[in-house]
């Protein structure tokens, strides 16, 4: 089969051609890749910057792709509920199974760290034309062309996630800020809109990606590079702020900014893997009762609540289809800003 692999951190991929992987255990299955979602994630795992709690060293070759979809390939004598030709989107969070958060159905945040498929050396993820799935409870059986529902699984999963967590600010007179409307911020405008009639404000440095979300129902929208952003927000608010803030970008700039604009009371949650830190004294908390969290992905259960919304209309996908021969151009365009919504490569 062909496969984009990476030999080594801040390197091309190498598009070859590779074994197609084996059935590993009864409850396995072999997917045929149909779209595989380009995530900044895969960036970070590339340039060697992503941590790692339990210590695991990178592989290589290896092949990346934590936003999969496709069709059954081969199953496993254990399998169940699925067959050869069935779609299926893949849940990437392998967790150990027996910690209290496994246990409760979030694998996504182990307490041994989860293994991702894709981004972890343990499995291998969907930029090739068939990858393997440790268990057949990773996958979610879809209907019809589940090609360009792939960035639900992470794009459109995490943004689902952290937007849940602000949705009781999302009231009538309150404020809310997206902080990045790439991949993740299209979905969580539009999980916006769907639970709360909060005034959405739309930031980011790219003019075409501010005229999409202005398109899709942001109520104002501002460049971040503009030195008078504070003062532009907080004339919008009032004294009172913003009372919910998601940061997909995750840099000094966008938490600082985040905590002089939000309101007693308020959330910030942060997605972003920017590598950016806040400094919060311990008496605003106290006096402000605001909530400064994070986000890990989302639950198995969460991406079938996901994927219901988009089956049923109520959330869309923004998708440039590539070829996998040209995932490393598509890579550089990601880089550079260029991508509206998600690439998604195509075997």
């Amino acid at each position: 089969m062909k496969a984009a692999r990476l030999y080594a951190f801040k390197k091309p991929l190498v598009v070859e051609e590779v074994p197609e992987p084996k059935l590993l255990s009864e409850d396995g299955v072999i997917v045929r890749v149909s779209g595989a979602g380009l995530c900044h994630t895969d960036l970070s795992y590339m340039d060697g910057l992503l941590p790692d709690v339990r210590g695991r060293t990178a592989k290589f070759p290896y092949i990346m792709g934590h936003e999969s979809s496709g069709y059954v390939h081969k199953v496993g004598g254990g399998v169940t509920g699925l067959k050869e030709g069935d779609a299926v989107l893949v849940y990437g969070a392998v967790g150990c199974g027996m910690c209290e958060f496994c246990k409760r159905g979030e694998e996504n945040r182990c307490s041994e760290d989860p293994i991702t498929i894709g981004l972890s050396p343990e499995y291998e993820g969907g930029f090739a034309e068939y990858m393997y799935v440790p268990s057949y409870r990773y996958l979610l059986k879809v209907k019809g062309d589940p090609t360009d529902l792939a960035p639900l699984t992470d794009a459109g999963l995490t943004a689902y996630r952290a937007v849940k967590k602000v949705r009781s600010h999302l009231n009538p007179g309150t404020f809310s800020i997206i902080f990045g409307i790439g991949g993740l911020g299209f979905y969580a405008l539009q999980y916006m809109k769907l639970f709360g009639v909060s005034s959405i404000i739309a930031v980011d440095i790219n003019d075409a990606k501010l005229a999409m979300a202005k398109k899709w129902g942001a109520d104002y929208t501002f460049k971040f590079d503009d030195s008078a952003l504070p003062g532009k927000i907080s004339s919008i608010t009032g004294k009172n702020g913003v009372n919910a803030i998601v940061d997909f970008v995750g840099i000094n700039s966008t938490a600082n900014l985040a905590m002089k604009v939000l309101s007693n009371d308020g959330i910030y949650v942060n997605i972003g893997l920017g590598g950016g830190s806040v400094t919060i004294p311990l008496i605003y908390l106290i006096h402000s009762e605001s909530i400064v969290t994070g986000n890990m992905w989302g639950t198995y259960n969460e991406l079938r609540e996901v994927y219901n919304l988009a089956e049923s209309g109520r959330v869309k996908s923004m998708v440039d289809r590539r070829k996998l021969g040209e995932i490393n151009d598509a890579i550089a365009d990601l880089r550079n800003g260029k991508l509206m919504g998600r690439a998604v490569i195509t075997p």
